[in-house]
C-alpha cells in the first residue's frame, strides 16, 4: 500500500515544495513552513483522490483502496461538506 500512496505523495510533495521555494526566491516573497506543510498534504490528497477515482475503473486500484480507510473517510467528508455548502448557497440566493 505504501508504494501506491506514500511514495508518489512524497515525490509530488517534494516537487511542489521545490517549486514553491524557487518561486519564493524568484519573486522575493516570504517562504513559510505552514505553506510547505499544506502543499505536502495537498499532494497526498491528490494522490489519494486519484487512487479513489481509479478504484472505480480498476480492480487492482479497488484492492488498494481497501487499505486506505482514512482516504475513504476524508472523501466522504468532502462530499458532505460540498453538499452542505451548496445547499446553503442555494437557499441564501433566494
Amino acid at each position: 500500500m505504501d508504494k501506491w500512496v506514500y511514495l508518489p505523495s512524497a515525490v509530488l510533495g517534494a516537487i511542489l515544495v521545490a517549486i514553491y521555494v524557487i518561486r519564493g526566491f524568484k519573486y522575493k516573497t516570504p517562504i513559510e513552513l505552514k505553506n510547505m506543510v499544506s502543499i505536502f498534504l495537498s499532494a497526498a490528497g491528490l494522490v489519494g483522490g486519484s487512487l479513489l477515482i481509479a478504484g472505480c475503473f480498476s480492480d487492482e486500484a479497488r484492492k488498494k483502496i481497501s487499505d486506505l480507510p482514512l482516504y475513504i473517510f476524508i472523501a466522504g467528508m468532502a462530499v458532505i461538506f460540498v453538499s452542505i455548502q451548496s445547499a446553503f448557497r442555494d437557499f441564501n440566493n433566494r
